[in-house]
């Protein structure tokens, strides 16, 4: 109890320091003004601002990267609230164009970074974690200390990046990125693996990604290929999914499929629906037929796997929110 009464103060208390919006749910309090983040629960916290940040970076930007270079990121370090689970911590300052971090965690590193309108370039060194598996490659390795360098460069049309590690036993690996944005069509190929950061990462080797459409149709493509396999009876991992939608006047035709082969388990699902301005009819091969209502900013959901209900009210300068999924949430923002 003490801990919730200290909790709860200690979010309020910023309040009065400068006008902000607060979001408060039952296990953290969020408060945002300008350039600054402020997080906190009962056991952890975390900010971002526009000189210091402190926080979990695990969970996104250039640790993701590190971890899977085909998955996509935010640039740069992505600071969230730390939990039970969290992997690495990093304290980052900012001065110009500059940015210096140190982490800790399940692995001790320094990071530095230069970015301009343009592009970046980045640079993270790490030493040598714990690794207690016995039957793993060595770009999943994580017991070998390891400094990346990466440079990333964008225009309005094209995207460019490059990244490659290099462990003390002076095992070099690359990756590269290629991207265009043409309006109605853009394209993304990459290739290539880096050493893996904390034992979680994907072994994919080779992406492709393919958008077409414009404001009534549309449709996507990816596929992800793993490293070739080693034996010639064995097969390389693959994800493949593809989505398109197509409006019919007021009504939106949606579709998707999703298929994957990893580790010799093959998994997959497809979906279709159609939606209007208030109501959404799913049908999914994994989950079945749902049905969702909108009435302004509450809604309902009926699946023959659950019931799922969200209720939102509005004011001037607050809005809550009471939703029936994970465990019964609430959520109160406020603009003070």
């Amino acid at each position: 109890m003490k801990r919730l009464i200290m909790f709860i103060l200690a979010g309020f208390s910023l309040l009065c320091v400068f006008p902000a919006s607060v979001t408060l749910t039952p296990n953290r309090i969020v408060v945002e003004a300008e350039n600054s983040r402020y997080m906190v629960s009962p056991f952890s916290v975390a900010f971002t601002g526009p000189i210091f940040s402190f926080g979990a970076v695990d969970e996104g930007g250039d640790m993701a990267l590190l971890m899977d270079f085909h998955g996509g990121h935010n640039e740069g370090l992505s600071f969230s609230l730390p939990s039970s689970g969290t992997s690495l911590l990093a304290s980052s300052v900012t001065l110009g164009d500059f940015d210096f971090s140190l982490l800790s965690g399940d692995r001790e590193g320094l990071g530095l970074g230069y970015g301009w309108a343009g592009g970046r370039v980045f640079s993270y060194g790490f030493l040598g974690g714990k690794d207690d598996s016995l039957q793993k490659e060595s770009l999943g390795r994580t017991e070998f200390s390891v400094i990346y360098l990466g440079a990333e460069l964008k225009s309005r049309n094209i995207s460019l990046m490059a990244l490659t590690s290099l462990t003390e036993t002076l095992d070099m690996r690359g990756a590269f990125l290629c991207g265009a944005d043409l309006g109605k069509i853009s394209f993304s190929f990459s290739y290539g693996r880096v050493q893996d950061l904390l034992g979680k990462g994907k072994d994919w080797n080779t992406s492709v990604s393919l958008g077409i459409g414009e404001e009534k149709a549309e449709a996507s493509f990816t596929l992800k290929l793993g490293k070739d396999p080693i034996y010639s009876p064995s097969f390389r991992s693959l994800h493949f999914s593809s989505q398109g939608r197509l409006k019919l006047g007021r009504v939106d035709l949606e579709a998707k499929v999703e298929r994957s082969f990893i580790e010799g388990r093959e998994k997959g699902d497809w979906s279709i629906s159609l939606s209007g301005e208030w109501w959404k009819l799913k049908y999914s091969g994994d989950k079945g037929l749902s049905l969702s209502l909108s009435f302004g900013l509450s809604s309902v959901s009926f699946s023959k796997e659950e019931i799922l209900t969200k209720i939102a009210m509005e004011g001037e300068k607050t809005k809550v929110t009471f939703s029936s999924e994970k465990n019964s949430q609430w959520k109160v923002e406020m603009d003070v």
